[in-house]
C-alpha cells in the first residue's frame, strides 16, 4: 500500500470507529435514560473529576444556559451532584456521583477492559505514538469545530448536500 493508501485507510478506520462509537453511545443512551449531550457532560465531568459549570461550558461547547440545564437533569436523575469547593466557598463544583459510577462502569467497564488487554500488546513507542496521534488528532477537530461553528446560520453554508 501506497502512503496515500494507508493515510486513506487510517481515515476509513477512523470514520468506522465514530459510527461504531456513535451506535455504542446510542444504546448506551437508551439503557442510562441520558441523550447525547448530557452523555457528553457526563463523561466530561467524569473525565475531570471536579469541574466548574464554566469548566463544563468551555469543555462541551455550550452555553452556560445549557451547561445548567444539562447539570440540572444529571443532578435529578442521580448522575452528577453539585458540592461547594472546600478552599472557595463561593464556588460550586460538579462531580460525577458513585452510583453513576457503578452505572457507566456496568456498560463501559467491559470495553476499557478490551481496551487495556490491547494496549498490552503494544510497546512503549508505538503508545507514546498513539497518544500523539490522538492528542494532535484531537487538536485538528478543535480547530474544525471551531470553523464549523461558525457556518451556523449562514445561508448555503453546511447543507446537506443532495436531494
Amino acid at each position: 500500500m501506497s502512503k496515500a493508501e494507508l493515510a486513506e485507510a487510517i481515515g476509513n478506520e477512523f470514520r468506522i470507529n465514530q459510527n461504531r462509537s456513535d451506535a455504542f453511545d446510542e444504546i448506551a443512551g437508551e439503557i442510562l435514560g441520558l441523550n447525547q449531550t448530557d452523555q457528553r457532560c457526563l463523561d466530561i465531568i467524569s473525565r475531570l473529576g471536579q469541574t466548574t459549570a464554566g469548566e463544563l461550558s468551555r469543555e462541551s461547547g455550550l452555553t452556560t444556559g445549557g451547561v445548567t440545564a444539562v447539570v440540572d437533569r444529571l443532578e435529578r436523575d442521580g448522575y452528577v451532584r453539585r458540592v461547594r469547593d472546600e478552599r472557595d466557598r463561593r464556588k460550586v463544583l460538579l462531580e460525577a456521583t458513585p452510583e453513576s459510577f457503578d452505572k457507566v462502569w456496568a456498560i463501559w467497564g467491559p470495553l476499557k477492559d478490551a481496551w487495556d488487554a490491547q494496549a498490552r500488546s503494544f510497546t512503549r513507542d508505538q503508545l507514546e505514538f498513539l497518544l500523539r496521534f490522538m492528542r494532535e488528532g484531537n487538536e485538528i477537530a478543535a480547530k474544525h469545530i471551531e470553523r464549523i461553528q461558525a457556518l451556523r446560520g449562514q445561508p448555503g453554508k453546511g447543507e446537506a448536500r443532495g436531494g
